[in-house]
């Protein structure tokens, strides 16, 4: 129909066409990167706050258990270690059950003794090719005082526990203070002045020695109460003759 003489034709062109489809997919795209950008940026600060949290309950733990350390006299054990895993004796408190008041006709509980034999380690497992992996740091406690077995059996493996702590944390060093200088083992019969503890995320690439550990490590000096050792030659910060029982963060 001709309205006035002229031809009225209502649509798009082929060139407004591809424009519009052009400007949405490009409009698409960017709200698709936008989108995977915050996940993996999630993802990350998830992974970073799951470690700092595992990093900080290692470092805790580790803490109190190496400033209750002490010499068991019966066999003149403390402390022995390398750079990747220590052993002590340490002490706890009695859990909630020794302060409990049980009835006339409940069972008492059984005796709890307060001195056990600690290690922490990373835990490795090979996988199916053979080739070792750090599967997360793992802590093993085993009574020392176990209390008496009417049977005389022998109770040695019900009084150990094996705990897998966390899978955030693939590599450990330690170092020992002596006084004077700091040695990556320890094996002596007693405790050494301090114990460096170094935290990392990712385990130690080949080749790699752990001073020269590539990545990004969390670090703390822990001072032992009950080390007979002194301050002799060079001060170490926070264990001064003064004041030593300063913890670096």
């Amino acid at each position: 129909m001709r309205l006035g003489g002229h031809d009225r034709r209502v649509g798009f062109t082929l060139l407004e066409v591809i424009l519009a489809l052009a400007l949405t997919l490009m409009l698409m795209a960017a709200v698709m990167a936008m989108y995977f950008y915050s996940n993996h940026l999630r993802e990350d600060v998830v992974a970073n706050d799951n470690f700092i949290q595992a990093e900080q309950m290692i470092m805790n733990h580790m803490t109190g258990e190496l400033r209750s350390a002490k010499v068991y006299p019966f066999t003149k054990t403390g402390l022995a270690g390398g750079s990747s895993h220590v052993r002590m004796v340490t002490t706890e408190l009695p859990g909630r059950s020794a302060w409990a008041i049980p009835d006339a006709t409940q069972t008492p509980p059984p005796p709890e003794t307060d001195v056990q034999l600690v290690t922490y380690r990373l835990r490795v497992e090979p996988d199916e090719s053979g080739q070792d992996v750090v599967l997360g740091m793992e802590r093993v406690c085993q009574k020392i005082l176990a209390p008496r077995v009417e049977d005389n059996t022998d109770n040695q493996a019900e009084n150990r526990t094996v705990d897998f702590l966390t899978d955030q944390i693939h590599f450990l060093r330690l170092r020992y203070f002596d006084g004077s200088n700091w040695v990556d083992s320890w094996s002596g019969g007693d405790l050494p002045l301090a114990v460096e503890i170094i935290l990392g995320a990712q385990p130690l690439p080949e080749d790699c020695q752990p001073e020269d550990y590539p990545y990004q490590t969390y670090e703390r000096v822990v001072y032992l109460p009950g080390s007979t050792h002194t301050l002799s030659g060079a001060a170490v910060q926070g264990l001064d003759n003064q004041d030593q029982g300063d913890i670096l963060p």
